[in-house]
């Protein structure tokens, strides 16, 4: 099971459902988004989100006449057809920040969970947690620091994501920017995050490894 989703990489960057969309899947789009402030409902009378696999932690990019593309994190799904959203928040559990009103705007909202899970399955590989089918086998759910993975296997997505989009369009130099910064960041990441697994399944940890950097950067 996927240790984050896309909400958590929009946190650290918000840029890459924009800047490098063509790297994730479009699960929806249309031009009928209504957003309504008092509320933070965005409703489409076009859509079908529930069909679509549209979750809570998606995110959704809506585009306004009069300013950039907003990037919104959706915070529940109430209908086929509303949503319900907020602007970036640094946690989950902090209060909700209401988006700017709009009628008839575009919207998509793409994921990059494929990625995700890739990048999840480098991380834990890299740790020695490989699937081999014995009961006695380690997995994500024995890390007893979970959260600090969870911000190694945001990185690495994102410096993954932006490495694919700046090798399509070498010609783009803030892509290429964007790749260099998070290819550094994966390294700086690694070397300060100490996994602390339990063994035993006691709830304890019994071991700390480091991730290997040689193997998460090699395709």
């Amino acid at each position: 099971m996927a240790m984050i989703t896309d909400r958590d990489l929009l946190t650290i960057e918000p840029s890459i459902f924009v800047d490098a969309q063509g790297e994730g899947t479009l699960l929806t789009e249309a031009s009928d988004a209504s957003v309504t402030r008092s509320s933070r409902r965005l409703d489409s009378a076009s859509s079908d989100f529930i069909s679509d696999g549209i979750t809570k932690s998606s995110v959704v990019v809506v585009t306004y006449p009069t300013s950039d593309n907003q990037v919104l994190e959706i915070t529940s799904v109430s209908s086929s057809t509303t949503l319900v959203v907020s602007r970036i928040r640094a946690q989950p559990s902090d209060p909700a920040i209401k988006p700017q009103d709009g009628n008839t705007l575009p919207f998509r909202i793409i994921t990059f969970q494929r990625a995700i899970e890739q990048a999840q399955a480098w991380v834990l590989g890299a740790l020695g947690m490989v699937d081999t089918g014995q009961v006695d086998d380690l997995d994500e759910t024995d890390i007893t620091n979970p959260e600090d993975v969870k911000r190694m296997i945001a990185t690495l997505t994102i410096a993954r994501v932006f490495a694919a989009a700046a090798a399509g369009a070498p010609t783009d130099a803030g892509l290429a920017a964007q790749s260099a910064l998070y290819s550094t960041r994966v390294k700086e990441t690694a070397h300060q995050t100490r996994v602390l697994i339990d063994l035993d399944g006691d709830g304890l940890p019994e071991a700390t490894r480091r991730i290997d950097v040689l193997a998460l950067l090699r395709d």
